[in-house]
């Protein structure tokens, strides 16, 4: 379904209903709380989606200086307690903006992609912010020839790859946009489910929801100016998580690719050889752990095989 553009109408920080998904994370979850009201704009409400029902006293503590709500969600999992925070919207919110727990703001972050976002024409569809701290994927031959080229930001290849959006030096418009860190109208959220689909790592979540949004038609951009960070404590790599993200990367990618008519299986599959001689390159330079991934990624494509020749639907090995 195609969402029509709003009427270009000025957006204030009051407008502003943030969202985030959260389960078991308080460091990191405090933090986020403790950026947010040390905004030079601050938002009209923030409701904090608990999947594990343990975050309430958390909440409580910021009250004195945040407009923040704890909803214990019924059922754990991102896209279900985003989901379940939507239906408890505020009536005044026209831009709904989703942080995973783990993000830092700036203090001008929210104040900058406001003004981002009343500057253009059209009332965009979606606007990410800038994540400035993720280790950049470099561009090259290698990149291009399995259809997983880098630059420019913001594509969609035939593979099904998606070029990154984060530590961008320049406003761009984009294919996609990241899940956890993203502004959104809110008439495009509401028209617009995002499937909670079982799984320890949605990996490619984001992506299925914001690329059908581009392609109706719609405007996302990544503002430059509106930095923020992603402080994670995910544990040190090791073999057994890479074959379990290996091979989760390829099944979310292949559900992703044939979704869509215009992306390729084969290119697909010439992408993901890729991935796995570049994991042995790099597994015989030291880093035994991507040797996990290689592992995963090769069993990835034997369930896709599997389950294109039994016409199994691929959720059904979904972890």
């Amino acid at each position: 379904m195609s969402t029509k553009a709003q009427p270009k109408t000025p957006i204030t920080a009051a407008d502003i209903c943030i969202i985030t998904p959260t389960k078991g994370r308080h460091k990191q979850l405090d933090c986020l709380l403790t950026t947010l009201a040390a905004q030079t704009q601050p938002v009209g409400k923030i409701i904090i989606a608990d999947g594990g029902g343990d975050a309430e006293a958390l909440i409580a503590s910021h009250q004195d200086k945040l407009p923040v709500i704890w909803l214990d969600c019924p059922q754990p999992g991102q896209i279900l307690q985003r989901n379940y925070a939507l239906q408890h919207l505020p009536g005044f919110a026209r831009i709904i903006i989703y942080f995973d727990d783990d993000i830092q703001l700036t203090p001008d972050a929210v104040a900058i992609l406001l003004a981002f976002w009343n500057a253009q024409d059209k009332a965009p569809a979606g606007v990410s912010f800038n994540i400035t701290n993720m280790p950049k994927q470099p561009d090259n031959m290698f990149r291009h020839i399995f259809v997983m080229a880098s630059e420019p930001r913001g594509r969609v290849w035939k593979s099904g790859y998606n070029s990154p959006v984060t530590g961008v030096k320049q406003d761009i418009q984009s294919q996609w946009l990241i899940g956890g860190a993203t502004a959104w109208r809110r008439d495009v959220l509401e028209n617009r489910t995002n499937e909670g689909i079982p799984s320890r790592w949605a990996i490619t979540e984001d992506l299925m929801f914001s690329y059908p949004v581009s392609k109706s038609g719609n405007d996302l951009y990544v503002c430059a100016a509106a930095k923020v960070l992603h402080i994670d404590n995910t544990p040190t790599e090791t073999f057994k998580a890479g074959i379990f993200r290996g091979n989760s990367a390829v099944l979310w990618r292949y559900l992703f690719v044939t979704s869509h008519s215009e992306l390729s299986g084969i290119a697909m599959v010439w992408m993901i050889l890729g991935q796995i001689a570049g994991r042995i390159v790099q597994g015989l330079r030291g880093r035994g752990w991507n040797f996990g991934y290689a592992l995963g990624y090769a069993k990835g494509l034997s369930i896709c095989a599997l389950s294109k020749l039994t016409r199994r639907d691929i959720r059904e090995f979904f972890d």
